[in-house]
């Protein structure tokens, strides 16, 4: 019961991207303001607070992928970012794909002699 429910979770998750993305960066924003505050009632510059506060939560793009890897379907994700450069890169070159498509379809059409 409880890996169906991750697993249920794990696909709502993937489709609420958007929304998920938007709480995470609130909720880091939040801390990152929280850790400045900090920062700044002992008496540091708020470019110096800023500076630190950001040194003591980490990488701001380590934390979102962490998080990201964390709540959804990882390998889904990655392969629809493939197919999307894919279907960017054929669309940009044109001749390209045409003439990788016809030769992909004629290594797979078959020949006589295996027909016979």
């Amino acid at each position: 019961m409880g890996r169906m429910r991750g697993g249920l979770n794990s696909v709502r998750s993937f489709f609420r991207k958007p929304v998920l993305d938007a709480d995470l960066e609130a909720e880091i924003a939040a801390h990152i303001q929280m850790a400045i505050e900090e920062n700044l009632e002992r008496g540091m510059t708020p470019v110096e607070a800023r500076r630190q506060a950001l040194i003591r939560f980490g990488g701001l793009e380590p934390a979102k992928e962490k998080q990201r890897e964390a709540r959804g379907l990882m390998k889904l994700d990655i392969l629809l970012q493939n197919l999307k450069y894919t279907i960017r890169t054929l669309s940009r070159d044109r001749g390209f794909t045409i003439v990788a498509v016809l030769i992909l379809a004629s290594a797979s059409a078959p020949t006589s002699r295996f027909l016979a």
